[in-house]
Parts: structure tokens; C-alpha cells; sequence
């Protein structure tokens, strides 16, 4: 009886025992899972921002041609404006030539009327040394016979018709210099009008034309920007769907691995059952050899991946946050090692990270993203399956940086852009 009951305890130890690693293997598919469901809903929301992107590109596009069709107008409008004003230039030109043939009228008229003036004031003077008037009456009857009084009479009529002659002269001659000097003046002002307003017309055109260069080089530059934007969305879609790989990778992987242990424990079971005093004894592998000059492997989850000193640390600098920390160099070469074991998702040349490796981890069912940035070379590609502690690369300068340093993110999570995931690597390594 006692045997029984021994074996019956034993067999629920055994049947409880068996439950706790399937609790946390659905927990740990449950995050993969999760995970997968995080990448592939920001692969959607990149896929989405790219599509917008290409509209709003297509939109300036038809805007550009639009402003440049606009652009064409109004340069044919300022050359149409141009050979107006050259018309009515010449149109000057002209009427300045028919402006020194009126000066030279009216100077004739102006010595016409000069000269007549000293002819009546000879006449004034005469008539005043005289005594005054003339009395043509007394000269007419002073006649001595008929033929004289005829003589008298048209000398008379002569005289008095010449003085008429020369008022009329003189009243014409002034009349007519004030209308060449009224219609030089007219022509003047007429056709100063009309070079002003077409001098004004076309500074408003060249204006609008430097205007319309101006929207046209803010297109270019928005266009620009847009594709820009597409490239980086481009990238960040290219890491996700690295990322989404290996995760689903370290799901087959899991999924595997749940197997091999569901054998292996109906395997100990059926152990248990032939012998309740038997344990299974588990070997750990043994760390591979390294170089000296390569980071000791270390326990925990991470290891730090590269030896020198912290020079910057996780937060706040230069009015940023600094979203991982910087490892400056000490020596010639410096390698770089994987600080956990994972799935290499990117390694690529960045122009902000220049040389940089993207690992994928999978740690006690939690994804996690070490970034590797500013290497000088990188030794491993995207897909490849790295151990802790494995060499990645060099350590430099290469990208937006400002001496040679290794730049070492961890995020808890996927990589994204914003990096929300990020957190201290200083709290994680050892």
C-alpha cells in the first residue's frame, strides 16, 4: 500500500512538472506571436506612409508642370513685352526726330515773330515822333486834284492793310508756335505714359516669373524631401521584414525545440517509470575558445560586445536623447561581438549608422534588437544565425560620427524608428 501511494505521488510530481514548461512555452509562443503581429503591423502602417508618400509625389509632380506651363506664359508674355517697349522706343525715337524738326519750326516762327516785334515797335517810335496818330483823313483830303486823292486813298488802303497783315501774321505766327509747342509736349507725355506702364508691365512679369522659379525650386525641394522619406520608410520596411523573418525563424525554431523537449520529457517519463531514483543529467556546452583581444563571453542575457571605456551613456545629450550607449576605442583593431545569441536582420551601410548589424533575439520567449553601429567592416550578413559572443565586424568611424566609438542599442521589441523600445544597455550588459 505504501508502494502505491509512493508511486502514485511520484507520477503527479512527474504529470506537474510536465506543466510548467508547457505554461512557458505557450507563454513564449504567445510573444512570438505577439511580436510577429507588431512587425507586421508596421510593415502595413510603413506600406501605407510609402503609398502616401508616391500621391503626394505625384501631386507635386502635376503641380510643377503646371507652375512650369505657367512659367512658359509668362516668359513668352515678357518677351511680347519687350518688343513693345523696343516699339514704342523706336516710337520715341521718332517722335524725338519730329520733336527737333518742331524745334526748329517753332525757333522760324519764334524769329518771325522777333523780328515783327521790332518792326512795330519802329512803327510806334515813328508814330510817336510824329506827333502821335496819323490822320489818314487829312492826308486824303490834302489831295491837290482827283488823281492825287486816288494816290492818296489807296497809299492809304495800302499801308493800313499792311499793318492788318502784319497783326494777323503775328497773332498766327504765336498761335502756331503754342500749338507745336502744346503737340510736342502731348506726343512727349502720351508716349512717356505708354513706355512707363509697359516698363511697369514688365517688372510685375519678371516678378511673377521669379516668383513662379520660387514655388517651382520649393516643389523640386518637397519632391525631393517626399523621396527621401520613401527611401528611409523603404529601409525601415526592408529591416521589418528582415525582422519578421527571423522571428518567424525563432518560431520554427521554438516550435522545434518544444518537440524535441516533448520527446525527451515522454522520454523521462517512461525513465521514471522504469526507475523513480533516476535523473537525467544535462550537459552544457562548453564557451568557444577567443582571441585576447575579443570581450570574454559573459553570463546573463546580454554581454557587452566590444572592450573599452562607456564614453556616453543612455539619455539626454546635446539636447537629444541618446537612445543606446558609446564604447570608445582602445587600440589598433577592436572587434565587435554579438552581445547575445540571434538572427542577423540588417546589416547594411547606413548614412546616419554607416556600418551597422541588426540582430534579432529571442530570450526567454522576450524579442529583443541589439544595434551595432560606426563598425568598420562587417563579417556577417542578413540571415545568418549568430552565438553570443560571435565576431561581427570592427569597430569605426564610419557615418554621422565624430571618432571612432562603437554605438550599442538594445530595444526590447522590434527596431522602429521612433525607437520607443529602446532602453539602457548599461542595465543589461555585464
Amino acid at each position: 500500500m505504501k508502494g502505491k501511494v509512493l508511486s502514485v505521488s511520484t507520477a503527479v510530481l512527474i504529470g506537474l512538472s510536465s506543466l510548467w514548461p508547457m505554461s512557458a512555452h505557450v507563454s513564449a509562443s504567445s510573444t512570438l506571436q505577439e511580436r510577429m503581429n507588431q512587425v507586421q503591423n508596421k510593415r502595413s502602417t510603413i506600406s501605407n506612409n510609402i503609398s502616401a508618400n508616391q500621391e503626394e509625389i505625384k501631386r507635386l509632380q502635376a503641380q510643377k508642370q503646371k507652375v512650369e506651363k505657367e512659367i512658359e506664359q509668362l516668359d513668352a508674355t515678357v518677351a511680347e513685352t519687350n518688343e513693345k517697349i523696343r516699339t514704342k522706343q523706336g516710337e520715341i525715337n521718332k517722335t524725338n526726330e519730329a520733336i527737333n524738326q518742331l524745334r526748329q519750326e517753332i525757333a522760324i516762327v519764334t524769329e518771325r515773330i522777333k523780328k515783327r516785334n521790332e518792326l512795330l515797335k519802329l512803327r510806334a517810335r515813328s508814330l510817336q515822333e510824329s506827333g502821335g496818330t496819323v490822320d489818314y483823313l487829312e492826308v486824303i483830303l490834302g489831295s491837290q486834284s482827283f488823281g492825287d486823292f486816288v494816290s492818296r486813298v489807296n497809299a492809304v488802303s495800302t499801308i493800313v492793310e499792311a499793318d492788318k497783315e502784319i497783326l494777323r501774321e503775328h497773332e498766327e505766327d504765336k498761335r502756331l508756335k503754342q500749338e507745336k509747342e502744346t503737340e510736342l509736349q502731348n506726343q512727349l507725355a502720351s508716349l512717356q505714359q505708354k513706355l512707363n506702364e509697359l516698363e511697369t508691365l514688365k517688372k510685375e512679369l519678371e516678378q511673377q516669373v521669379q516668383k513662379k522659379n520660387q514655388l517651382l525650386a520649393q516643389l523640386d525641394q518637397e519632391k525631393e524631401h517626399k523621396e527621401h522619406e520613401i527611401h528611409v520608410l523603404e529601409d525601415q520596411d526592408k529591416l521589418a521584414a528582415n525582422q519578421e523573418a527571423a522571428i518567424r525563424e525563432l518560431m520554427a525554431e521554438e516550435a522545434a525545440r518544444k518537440a524535441d523537449e516533448a520527446r525527451k520529457r515522454a522520454e523521462a517519463e517512461a525513465a521514471a517509470k522504469r526507475s523513480s531514483n533516476s535523473v537525467p543529467s544535462v550537459s552544457k556546452p562548453s564557451p568557444a575558445p577567443s582571441a585576447s583581444s575579443m570581450p570574454a563571453v559573459s553570463g546573463g542575457m546580454f554581454m557587452k560586445p566590444a572592450n573599452g571605456p562607456i564614453t556616453s551613456g543612455f539619455g539626454g545629450r546635446w539636447g537629444k536623447h541618446h537612445d543606446g550607449i558609446d564604447i570608445g576605442k582602445r587600440g589598433s583593431d577592436v572587434p565587435i561581438v554579438a552581445a547575445a545569441g540571434g538572427k542577423v536582420s540588417r546589416s547594411y551601410y547606413s548614412s546616419s549608422y554607416g556600418n551597422v548589424v541588426f540582430i534579432t533575439h529571442l530570450i526567454n520567449g522576450q524579442v529583443w534588437t541589439t544595434v551595432y553601429a560606426h563598425m568598420e567592416n562587417r563579417a556577417v550578413s542578413e540571415g545568418q544565425t549568430v552565438s553570443k559572443g560571435q565576431f561581427l565586424g570592427y569597430m569605426g568611424n564610419t557615418g554621422h560620427s565624430f571618432g571612432a566609438h562603437l554605438h550599442f542599442e538594445i530595444h526590447k521589441g522590434p527596431w522602429n524608428a521612433s525607437k520607443s523600445n529602446a532602453v539602457d544597455p548599461a542595465a543589461y550588459i555585464n
